[in-house]
Protein backbone atom coordinates (compact mmCIF):
# COMPACT_ATOMS: atom_id res chain seq x y z
CA UNK A 1 0.00 0.00 0.00
CA UNK A 2 1.18 3.52 -0.86
CA UNK A 3 -0.20 6.15 1.50
CA UNK A 4 -1.41 9.24 -0.37
CA UNK A 5 -3.27 12.43 0.52
CA UNK A 6 -6.64 10.69 0.40
CA UNK A 7 -5.44 8.21 3.02
CA UNK A 8 -4.19 11.10 5.17
CA UNK A 9 -7.47 12.97 4.80
CA UNK A 10 -9.56 9.92 5.62
CA UNK A 11 -7.35 9.01 8.57
CA UNK A 12 -7.66 12.48 10.06
CA UNK A 13 -11.42 12.65 9.42
CA UNK A 14 -11.82 9.30 11.17
CA UNK A 15 -10.25 10.91 14.22
CA UNK A 16 -12.28 14.12 13.74
CA UNK A 17 -9.27 16.13 12.59
CA UNK A 18 -9.16 17.83 9.18
CA UNK A 19 -6.32 18.10 6.69
CA UNK A 20 -4.61 21.42 7.40
CA UNK A 21 -5.26 24.53 5.34
CA UNK A 22 -2.48 26.30 7.22
CA UNK A 23 0.44 25.31 9.44
CA UNK A 24 -0.88 23.04 12.17
CA UNK A 25 0.27 23.86 15.74
CA UNK A 26 0.90 20.20 16.47
CA UNK A 27 3.41 20.90 19.23
CA UNK A 28 0.74 22.63 21.33
CA UNK A 29 -1.99 20.03 20.80
CA UNK A 30 -3.14 17.85 23.72
CA UNK A 31 -1.35 14.56 24.03
CA UNK A 32 -4.12 12.41 22.52
CA UNK A 33 -4.00 14.47 19.28
CA UNK A 34 -0.23 14.28 19.11
CA UNK A 35 -0.51 10.50 19.44
CA UNK A 36 -2.88 10.43 16.46
CA UNK A 37 -0.45 12.40 14.32
CA UNK A 38 2.50 10.34 15.53
CA UNK A 39 0.79 7.12 14.45
CA UNK A 40 -0.03 8.62 11.07
CA UNK A 41 3.57 9.74 10.52
CA UNK A 42 4.74 6.26 11.43
CA UNK A 43 2.28 4.70 8.95
CA UNK A 44 3.65 7.02 6.24
CA UNK A 45 7.25 6.09 7.04
CA UNK A 46 6.48 2.37 7.06
CA UNK A 47 4.38 2.18 3.91
CA UNK A 48 6.01 4.84 1.74
CA UNK A 49 9.64 4.73 2.86
CA UNK A 50 10.09 1.23 4.28
CA UNK A 51 10.93 2.65 7.73
CA UNK A 52 14.27 3.75 6.24
CA UNK A 53 16.01 7.05 6.84
CA UNK A 54 18.83 8.04 4.51
CA UNK A 55 21.71 10.11 5.84
CA UNK A 56 24.08 12.18 3.74
CA UNK A 57 27.66 13.22 4.50
CA UNK A 58 29.09 14.54 1.21
CA UNK A 59 32.67 15.17 2.35
CA UNK A 60 35.30 14.80 -0.36
CA UNK A 61 33.00 12.58 -2.43
CA UNK A 62 30.63 15.43 -3.30
CA UNK A 63 32.24 18.86 -3.10
CA UNK A 64 30.87 22.37 -3.58
CA UNK A 65 32.29 24.58 -6.32
CA UNK A 66 31.79 28.31 -6.84
CA UNK A 67 31.88 29.74 -10.36
CA UNK A 68 32.39 33.23 -8.87
CA UNK A 69 34.99 32.35 -6.26
CA UNK A 70 34.18 34.34 -3.12
CA UNK A 71 32.47 37.14 -5.07
CA UNK A 72 28.75 37.93 -5.00
CA UNK A 73 27.03 41.08 -6.21
CA UNK A 74 24.16 40.76 -3.73
CA UNK A 75 25.92 40.18 -0.38
CA UNK A 76 22.69 38.90 1.14
CA UNK A 77 22.04 39.70 4.77
CA UNK A 78 22.16 36.08 5.93
CA UNK A 79 25.31 35.15 3.99
CA UNK A 80 27.40 38.17 2.92
CA UNK A 81 29.55 35.76 0.85
CA UNK A 82 30.40 33.69 3.96
CA UNK A 83 29.25 30.38 2.49
CA UNK A 84 31.17 30.98 -0.74
CA UNK A 85 34.43 31.05 1.18
CA UNK A 86 34.02 27.34 1.95
CA UNK A 87 33.65 26.36 -1.72
CA UNK A 88 36.32 25.50 -4.27
CA UNK A 89 37.07 28.45 -6.54
CA UNK A 90 36.27 27.53 -10.17
CA UNK A 91 35.88 31.07 -11.47
CA UNK A 92 37.86 30.43 -14.64
CA UNK A 93 37.62 27.68 -17.24
CA UNK A 94 41.12 26.52 -16.33
CA UNK A 95 40.20 26.22 -12.63
CA UNK A 96 36.96 24.43 -13.44
CA UNK A 97 38.59 21.87 -15.71
CA UNK A 98 41.42 21.27 -13.26
CA UNK A 99 38.98 20.75 -10.37
CA UNK A 100 36.65 18.45 -12.31
CA UNK A 101 39.61 16.40 -13.56
CA UNK A 102 40.85 16.09 -9.99
CA UNK A 103 37.43 14.91 -8.79
CA UNK A 104 37.31 12.28 -11.53
CA UNK A 105 40.84 11.08 -10.76
CA UNK A 106 40.13 10.70 -7.06
CA UNK A 107 36.91 8.80 -7.73
CA UNK A 108 34.54 11.44 -6.39
CA UNK A 109 30.83 10.86 -6.91
CA UNK A 110 29.77 14.36 -7.89
CA UNK A 111 29.68 18.06 -7.11
CA UNK A 112 27.51 21.06 -6.50
CA UNK A 113 28.09 23.84 -9.03
CA UNK A 114 27.09 27.07 -7.32
CA UNK A 115 28.43 30.55 -6.70
CA UNK A 116 27.46 34.10 -5.93
CA UNK A 117 24.59 35.82 -7.72
CA UNK A 118 24.69 38.76 -10.08
CA UNK A 119 22.42 41.76 -9.56
CA UNK A 120 19.49 39.95 -11.23
CA UNK A 121 19.65 36.94 -8.88
CA UNK A 122 21.33 34.59 -11.36
CA UNK A 123 24.28 32.32 -10.60
CA UNK A 124 26.39 32.78 -13.77
CA UNK A 125 27.42 29.15 -14.21
CA UNK A 126 26.23 29.02 -17.82
CA UNK A 127 29.28 31.02 -18.84
CA UNK A 128 30.88 27.55 -18.65
CA UNK A 129 28.09 25.91 -20.64
CA UNK A 130 30.38 24.05 -23.05
CA UNK A 131 32.67 22.79 -20.27
CA UNK A 132 29.82 21.55 -18.11
CA UNK A 133 28.17 19.84 -21.09
CA UNK A 134 31.45 18.15 -21.97
CA UNK A 135 32.03 16.76 -18.47
CA UNK A 136 28.40 15.75 -18.04
CA UNK A 137 28.58 13.71 -21.24
CA UNK A 138 32.01 12.21 -20.64
CA UNK A 139 32.17 11.48 -16.92
CA UNK A 140 30.09 9.70 -14.30
CA UNK A 141 30.03 12.69 -11.96
CA UNK A 142 26.63 13.63 -10.55
CA UNK A 143 26.00 17.34 -11.14
CA UNK A 144 23.82 19.49 -8.91
CA UNK A 145 23.39 23.09 -10.11
CA UNK A 146 22.33 26.23 -8.26
CA UNK A 147 21.09 28.50 -11.03
CA UNK A 148 19.06 31.21 -9.33
CA UNK A 149 16.69 33.26 -11.47
CA UNK A 150 17.25 32.47 -15.15
CA UNK A 151 15.24 33.05 -18.32
CA UNK A 152 13.92 30.68 -20.98
CA UNK A 153 16.97 30.98 -23.21
CA UNK A 154 19.25 30.04 -20.33
CA UNK A 155 16.98 27.16 -19.38
CA UNK A 156 17.40 25.78 -22.90
CA UNK A 157 21.16 25.78 -22.35
CA UNK A 158 20.56 23.82 -19.15
CA UNK A 159 18.49 21.33 -21.13
CA UNK A 160 21.51 20.80 -23.40
CA UNK A 161 23.71 20.06 -20.39
CA UNK A 162 21.13 17.80 -18.67
CA UNK A 163 22.26 18.32 -15.07
CA UNK A 164 21.19 15.57 -12.70
CA UNK A 165 19.68 18.09 -10.30
CA UNK A 166 18.82 21.76 -10.17
CA UNK A 167 18.47 22.88 -6.57
CA UNK A 168 16.16 25.89 -6.57
CA UNK A 169 15.62 28.19 -3.60
CA UNK A 170 11.92 28.91 -3.87
CA UNK A 171 11.22 32.23 -2.13
CA UNK A 172 7.74 33.77 -2.04
CA UNK A 173 8.30 36.54 0.50
CA UNK A 174 8.75 39.92 -1.19
CA UNK A 175 10.14 41.46 2.00
CA UNK A 176 12.86 38.81 2.18
CA UNK A 177 13.58 39.15 -1.54
CA UNK A 178 14.10 42.88 -1.11
CA UNK A 179 15.62 43.20 2.36
CA UNK A 180 17.54 39.92 2.74
CA UNK A 181 18.52 39.14 -0.86
CA UNK A 182 18.81 42.82 -1.88
CA UNK A 183 17.03 41.97 -5.13
CA UNK A 184 14.71 44.11 -7.21
CA UNK A 185 12.68 41.06 -8.21
CA UNK A 186 9.17 39.79 -7.55
CA UNK A 187 7.63 36.59 -6.22
CA UNK A 188 6.41 35.87 -9.75
CA UNK A 189 10.01 35.81 -10.98
CA UNK A 190 10.71 32.87 -8.67
CA UNK A 191 7.52 31.07 -9.65
CA UNK A 192 8.18 31.61 -13.37
CA UNK A 193 11.70 30.18 -13.17
CA UNK A 194 10.56 27.23 -11.04
CA UNK A 195 7.71 26.38 -13.41
CA UNK A 196 9.86 26.73 -16.52
CA UNK A 197 12.57 24.44 -15.13
CA UNK A 198 10.00 21.73 -14.40
CA UNK A 199 8.16 22.18 -17.70
CA UNK A 200 11.44 21.70 -19.56
CA UNK A 201 11.98 18.32 -17.96
CA UNK A 202 14.77 19.32 -15.58
CA UNK A 203 14.70 17.53 -12.22
CA UNK A 204 14.19 20.57 -10.02
CA UNK A 205 14.33 20.17 -6.25
CA UNK A 206 12.66 23.00 -4.33
CA UNK A 207 14.57 24.24 -1.30
CA UNK A 208 12.65 26.06 1.43
CA UNK A 209 14.75 28.29 3.67
CA UNK A 210 12.75 28.33 6.90
CA UNK A 211 12.98 31.68 8.70
CA UNK A 212 14.54 33.54 5.79
CA UNK A 213 12.66 36.70 6.82
CA UNK A 214 15.16 37.59 9.58
CA UNK A 215 14.35 34.42 11.52
CA UNK A 216 10.57 34.72 11.33
CA UNK A 217 8.34 32.22 9.52
CA UNK A 218 6.20 34.15 7.03
CA UNK A 219 5.46 32.55 3.66
CA UNK A 220 6.74 29.01 4.14
CA UNK A 221 3.28 27.42 4.05
CA UNK A 222 2.50 29.33 0.84
CA UNK A 223 5.60 27.74 -0.69
CA UNK A 224 4.26 24.29 0.18
CA UNK A 225 0.98 25.16 -1.54
CA UNK A 226 2.81 26.21 -4.71
CA UNK A 227 5.03 23.14 -4.72
CA UNK A 228 1.92 20.95 -4.53
CA UNK A 229 0.82 22.20 -7.97
CA UNK A 230 3.66 20.42 -9.79
CA UNK A 231 5.30 16.99 -9.76
CA UNK A 232 7.94 16.74 -7.05
CA UNK A 233 9.84 13.75 -5.66
CA UNK A 234 11.84 15.57 -2.97
CA UNK A 235 11.62 18.79 -0.93
CA UNK A 236 14.68 20.06 0.93
CA UNK A 237 14.23 22.20 4.04
CA UNK A 238 16.96 24.56 5.20
CA UNK A 239 16.79 26.54 8.44
CA UNK A 240 18.27 30.02 8.61
CA UNK A 241 21.44 30.54 10.64
CA UNK A 242 21.44 34.07 12.10
CA UNK A 243 24.73 35.73 11.13
CA UNK A 244 26.82 36.67 14.18
CA UNK A 245 26.30 40.21 15.38
CA UNK A 246 23.38 40.94 13.04
CA UNK A 247 20.82 42.75 15.21
CA UNK A 248 17.94 42.29 12.74
CA UNK A 249 18.09 38.50 12.80
CA UNK A 250 16.44 36.45 15.51
CA UNK A 251 16.77 32.74 16.23
CA UNK A 252 14.00 30.68 14.69
CA UNK A 253 11.44 29.28 17.08
CA UNK A 254 12.03 25.51 16.91
CA UNK A 255 8.37 24.87 17.78
CA UNK A 256 7.27 26.81 14.68
CA UNK A 257 9.76 24.86 12.59
CA UNK A 258 8.44 21.57 13.97
CA UNK A 259 4.87 22.56 13.14
CA UNK A 260 5.88 23.36 9.56
CA UNK A 261 7.70 20.02 9.22
CA UNK A 262 4.64 18.10 10.42
CA UNK A 263 2.36 20.01 8.06
CA UNK A 264 4.66 19.29 5.13
CA UNK A 265 4.55 15.56 5.82
CA UNK A 266 0.73 15.60 5.86
CA UNK A 267 0.57 17.52 2.59
CA UNK A 268 3.24 15.39 0.89
CA UNK A 269 2.94 11.85 2.30
CA UNK A 270 4.57 10.23 -0.75
CA UNK A 271 7.26 12.86 -1.30
CA UNK A 272 10.71 12.54 0.23
CA UNK A 273 11.44 15.26 2.77
CA UNK A 274 15.02 16.18 3.63
CA UNK A 275 16.61 18.30 6.32
CA UNK A 276 19.40 19.93 4.35
CA UNK A 277 22.86 21.07 5.34
CA UNK A 278 22.09 24.67 6.33
CA UNK A 279 20.63 24.81 9.83
CA UNK A 280 21.82 26.07 13.22
CA UNK A 281 24.61 24.08 14.82
CA UNK A 282 24.05 25.48 18.32
CA UNK A 283 21.57 24.22 20.92
CA UNK A 284 18.73 24.67 18.39
CA UNK A 285 20.14 21.90 16.24
CA UNK A 286 18.88 19.01 18.32
CA UNK A 287 15.37 20.44 18.62
CA UNK A 288 15.11 20.94 14.86
CA UNK A 289 16.48 17.51 14.00
CA UNK A 290 14.22 15.79 16.54
CA UNK A 291 11.14 17.51 15.13
CA UNK A 292 12.14 16.36 11.65
CA UNK A 293 12.50 12.76 12.82
CA UNK A 294 9.13 12.83 14.56
CA UNK A 295 7.45 14.44 11.52
CA UNK A 296 8.57 11.60 9.28
CA UNK A 297 11.42 13.19 7.35
CA UNK A 298 13.30 10.43 5.57
CA UNK A 299 16.50 12.25 4.59
CA UNK A 300 19.02 14.05 6.81
CA UNK A 301 22.25 15.73 5.79
CA UNK A 302 24.96 15.52 8.45
CA UNK A 303 22.74 14.51 11.39
CA UNK A 304 24.13 14.73 14.92
CA UNK A 305 25.09 11.60 16.86
CA UNK A 306 22.12 12.21 19.16
CA UNK A 307 19.81 12.28 16.17
CA UNK A 308 21.24 9.04 14.80
CA UNK A 309 20.59 7.47 18.19
CA UNK A 310 17.03 8.83 18.19
CA UNK A 311 16.44 7.44 14.68
CA UNK A 312 17.55 3.97 15.72
CA UNK A 313 15.60 4.07 19.00
CA UNK A 314 12.49 4.96 16.98
CA UNK A 315 12.93 1.72 15.04
CA UNK A 316 14.10 3.17 11.73
CA UNK A 317 16.94 1.71 9.72
CA UNK A 318 19.68 4.03 8.49
CA UNK A 319 21.31 4.03 5.04
CA UNK A 320 24.32 6.38 4.73
CA UNK A 321 25.56 8.02 1.53
CA UNK A 322 28.51 10.26 0.67
CA UNK A 323 26.60 12.58 -1.67
CA UNK A 324 24.35 15.60 -1.21
CA UNK A 325 20.79 14.99 -0.04
CA UNK A 326 19.22 16.11 -3.35
CA UNK A 327 20.50 13.12 -5.34
CA UNK A 328 17.64 11.08 -6.82
CA UNK A 329 16.52 7.74 -5.48
CA UNK A 330 17.48 6.05 -8.76
CA UNK A 331 21.04 7.32 -8.46
CA UNK A 332 21.22 6.30 -4.80
CA UNK A 333 20.11 2.80 -5.79
CA UNK A 334 22.96 2.63 -8.31
CA UNK A 335 25.44 3.77 -5.66
CA UNK A 336 24.21 1.02 -3.35
CA UNK A 337 24.92 -1.75 -5.86
CA UNK A 338 28.15 -3.71 -5.23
Amino acid sequence: MQIDRRYVRDYLQKHQVKLPDEVIPITTYPNFLRVIYSRLFRDIMKENFNDTIRTFIPGKQFVSLSVTGSACELNCEHCNSHYLSHMHDVSSEEKLRKTLDSLINQGALGCLISGGCDETGKVPLLKFHHVLKEYKENSSLIFNFHVGLIDEEEIQKLVEIQPDIVSFDLTLDETAIRDVYHLNRKVEDYLNTYRALIQNGIRTIPHICVGLNFGKLKKEFLILQEIAKYPVDLIVFLVIIPPPGHASFQRVNPIDVGNLFATARLLFPRTELSLGCMRPRDDLRQNIEEYAVRAGFNRFEIPSKKTLKLIKEAGFSVKPYNVCCAVSQNQLDKLSKP
